[in-house]
């Protein structure tokens, strides 16, 4: 029954999620789910829209702060700079 029922979801892009706090569960799209997960993430985390991305900065802190370390040290600690995930809405 378990197989009939995912042989019948899965080419109709729908899933079963569990609904709320209670015994209930629900099919959805998979699409709709996705959407409805990454706003309720955005909205209940507070993020806030950046006019600059600050990986830059922090490179050049990075680099600053070993440059005061030795220089056996440094070859163990420095990493190439790194880019902040882009997180798009919508």
């Amino acid at each position: 029954m378990i197989k009939q029922t995912r042989n019948k979801l899965t080419p109709n892009n729908l899933m079963v999620v569990k609904a709320g706090k209670g015994r209930t569960i629900i099919i959805i799209n998979n699409e709709l789910y996705k959407q409805t997960k990454k706003m309720n993430f955005i909205h209940k985390n507070q993020f806030q829209t950046l006019e600059k991305d600050p990986t830059e900065n922090y490179h050049k802190q990075k680099q600053h702060t070993l440059q005061k370390c030795s220089k056996q040290n440094r070859k163990y600690l420095n990493q190439p700079p790194q880019t902040a995930p882009n997180l798009r809405q919508g």
